[in-house]
């Protein structure tokens, strides 16, 4: 019995122990340096300028340029009840999506690809047509060249937090740089190629998305491949356009500044946390819920969406191929 008076003691006195250093902690409050570094998450880091986030987010879809504010802030408006019922889609906008998104992408270079220039050479006809096919991609190439930052306004939530993917934009624009380059006009494929690289890396350093800068990073990096394949094939007596020298900038602050993703991610981080104390709460079906996840009533309700989460997430992820390696457990 002694002995198990003085375990009980011990125990006790643990657990005192361990509400004291609780409780002086939460007196004292967090220390400076912990300030410091909250107040540097939650700071506004948008920068000035014309944002490329509703341009990436539609390029696939039937939205004129008029109407880009318009229809992205109807998709802004919609996640919260996407979110709530888990029917519709996650990650893509309610508009109509151009004929051309889902045409064929055979004929176009690959996403990454280390032959893109050979492709071209090998049936430039062929080229110039799996090119032509996508004139609306194609035109919107410009205004997207003049953008600033990319930046989401969509709600910091774990489900809400959406990329801006352009689909096959992309492959469409450094075809028909490099078709450009096989019919002959090798300072202005350069030059646009050198463009495209310099929005990508302004748009990387100049984002508030994890997975948008993700995006950007593969995007820049195809085109400079397909830069290095023109380089190569360049004749001695030409030279690169001036537009190459800003696309080949060395590495500076900006392009590893990672500060406004990471408050969105600690915005997200902090709703979760935020939402956790309801977590119990209980809906109309009698099930435990976490208010920041779709609603589930009954067994049946929870496996269909949550089929339906995996299934958006699948698509996301093709979506972002090859740069996302995650896949969803079944």
């Amino acid at each position: 019995m002694q002995i198990l008076r003085w375990i009980f003691r011990g125990v006790v006195f643990v657990i005192v122990l361990a509400c004291a250093i609780v409780a002086a902690y939460r007196w004292r409050g967090p220390t400076q340096a912990q300030r410091d570094a909250q107040a540097l998450l939650e700071k506004d880091y948008r920068p000035q300028g014309r944002n490329a986030f509703a341009r990436l987010w539609f390029m696939q879809y039937e939205v004129s340029d008029g109407d880009l504010d318009t229809a992205m802030a109807a998709d802004i408006a919609s996640t919260r009840s996407v979110e709530e019922t888990a029917t519709g889609d996650f990650y893509r906008s309610s508009r109509e999506k151009l004929k051309e998104a889902t045409g064929d992408t055979s004929g176009l270079c690959e996403r990454q690809a280390k032959d893109c220039l050979a492709k071209i050479v090998a049936d430039p006809a062929a080229a110039r047509a799996a090119v032509d096919a996508f004139p609306i991609m194609r035109a919107r190439e410009e205004a997207f060249e003049h953008s600033d930052f990319s930046w989401s306004e969509f709600p910091a939530t774990v489900l809400s937090d959406r990329a801006a993917d352009p689909g096959p934009a992309q492959r469409v624009w450094l075809s028909a740089f490099a078709v450009r380059y096989v019919e002959g006009d090798h300072a202005g494929a350069l030059a646009g190629v050198c463009r495209n690289v310099a929005t990508w890396r302004r748009l990387r350093g100049r984002t508030n998305s994890l997975p948008g800068e993700m995006i950007a990073i593969a995007q820049t990096d195809a085109g400079l491949r397909l830069f290095a394949q023109m380089l190569a094939a360049l004749p001695q007596d030409e030279a690169a356009p001036p537009e190459c020298s800003d696309a080949l900038r060395p590495v500076d602050a900006a392009d590893l500044d990672r500060c406004a993703a990471m408050a969105r991610e600690y915005a997200i981080s902090t709703d979760i946390v935020r939402e956790r104390p309801r977590a119990t709460t209980k809906n109309p079906g009698g099930t435990a819920r976490w208010p920041g996840l779709p609603s589930t009533r009954g067994s049946r309700s929870h496996g269909a969406r949550n089929r339906a989460r995996h299934s958006a997430a699948r698509a996301r992820c093709g979506a972002w191929r090859p740069i996302c390696r995650w896949r969803p457990r079944h």
